[in-house]
């Protein structure tokens, strides 16, 4: 197996990885959790 090979295969891999969890529920309301308490130290 060549080395471009190689390295294509890795980089479907890690795209099929990657790219279809991109959007996963974990990451998504995850920004207001972060944002309330400076929101709430700034009020004060």
């Amino acid at each position: 197996m060549s080395r471009l090979t190689a390295c294509l295969i890795l980089f479907v891999i890690w795209a099929l990885i990657y790219l279809t969890n991109l959007g996963s529920s974990e990451f998504r309301s995850e920004e207001g959790h972060r944002v309330l308490p400076a929101v709430q130290t700034l009020d004060k």
